[in-house]
């Protein structure tokens, strides 16, 4: 294992012992900080490494571990409260997807005293922002190397996505040691996410030659960290690999767009309450599925990943084998499999289905949809 450290622009930190380096990330002119976490960490290990690394550094963190599970967007306003009244000078954000986009949120209105809807409604070119660290306390998230966000909505219970082309972490800390602090069942989960992830921006019709490399790599080291996260989950190899994955998906990202798939989770997830990992786990095949249909050339490609002898079978059936042999690959015990085995209803999908094309990153899936076709996609796996 090498130690990794890379700047895209933002600075990077991917290694055991990674956490020592908050010191070194981008608050040397800054003393109080605040540090936004989910609610179930504060007793963690992890939180607790943050916590004395940044007073080793001589950092006044001041801890908001308030973002519950599917918090409504409206707990940006009460952070926002926190950070004007004791006079922040950074941001850290630890935690889940849900922690990050809040504590980004933080980070882009704290200085110019902004409201959240001037976030929705889109902040002026050349907003300052305050320095932003994130350390991810799981293996992966679509926004590592980009300016997304996911916030829930207040009024209607729906997801809104986010993307402010301008903002970057100042600094990205990965430490496998975080994932610890999280169930096997759900480490696995969020490594078929991370898969997700890959396969998705692979698919991107704003993939690059250098996106395409990353993502390619990323989905080897998942499928090829499958079984060491349910055999030996906690060796110190396997939880580098799981962190090496969501790293190789997250730099990808950068360049490339997750698709339907992921936007899905998030929204469905919300909707009925389950964790966005298991809804992603089961729409994971039916996005390699999808595949197939608009870009199976592709799906093709990653033939060699498995070791599939495709010699002689044209671009389709290439396609079909390496989907089949990845549904081999990705059979896990206690994982849902049916949307409808997580409590999803037709209702559900028809309110996401339409609220999907408003989701950015959309636009660059390898072809246009209609919201019926959305529809048609998650009516498959219901």
């Amino acid at each position: 294992m090498n130690d990794l450290e890379f700047y895209v622009p933002s600075r990077a930190f991917c290694y055991y012992g990674a956490i020592s380096q908050l010191g070194r990330s981008c608050f040397k002119n800054s003393r109080r900080i605040l540090l936004i976490t989910n609610s179930h960490l504060p007793d963690t290990a992890g939180l607790k490494s943050v916590l004395s690394t940044a007073e080793a550094n001589g950092l006044n963190i001041i801890l908001v571990p308030d973002i519950y599970p599917y918090s409504s967007d409206s707990v940006v306003d009460e952070v926002m409260d926190i950070a004007r009244i004791s006079y922040i000078e950074g941001v850290i954000g630890y935690g889940d997807v849900d922690a990050l986009s809040v504590a980004r949120a933080v980070a882009l209105l704290t200085p110019q005293k902004l409201e959240l809807q001037q976030l929705y409604d889109g902040l002026p070119d050349h907003t300052e922002s305050l320095p932003y660290v994130e350390i991810p306390a799981t293996s992966r998230t679509p926004f590592l190397f980009n300016g997304g966000l996911v916030l829930g909505d207040r009024y209607d219970k729906s997801t809104r996505f986010l993307q402010v082309d301008a903002f970057r972490p100042c600094a990205v800390i990965q430490d496998p040691a975080l994932l610890k602090d999280f169930s096997r069942k759900y480490r696995v989960a969020a490594l078929l996410d991370t898969l997700l992830l890959a396969v998705e921006s692979y698919f991107s019709r704003k993939a690059t030659f250098l996106s395409e490399t990353l993502s390619l790599r990323a989905i080897g080291v998942a499928i090829n960290n499958m079984n060491p996260q349910q055999q030996t989950p906690d060796a110190t190899e396997t939880l580098f690999q799981a962190q090496q994955a969501g790293f190789f998906a997250g730099l990808g990202l950068s360049m490339s767009a997750p698709g339907w798939g992921t936007a899905a989770a998030y929204s469905l997830g919300r909707l009925v309450r389950v964790p966005q990992p298991i809804i992603a786990t089961i729409l994971l095949p039916y996005v390699l599925e999808y595949g197939i249909k608009v870009c199976p050339e592709k799906v093709a490609r990653m033939g060699n990943i498995l070791g599939e002898n495709l010699k002689g079978l044209s671009v389709v059936a290439a396609a079909d084998r390496v989907v089949e042999s990845l549904r081999a690959s990705l059979g896990v015990d206690q994982l849902p499999g049916r949307l409808s085995e997580v409590g999803v209803e037709e209702q559900h999908l028809s309110q996401t289905a339409a609220k999907l094309l408003e989701v950015p990153f959309l636009e660059a899936l390898p072809e246009p949809v209609s919201s019926q076709e959305l529809f048609t996609f998650l009516k498959d796996a219901l």
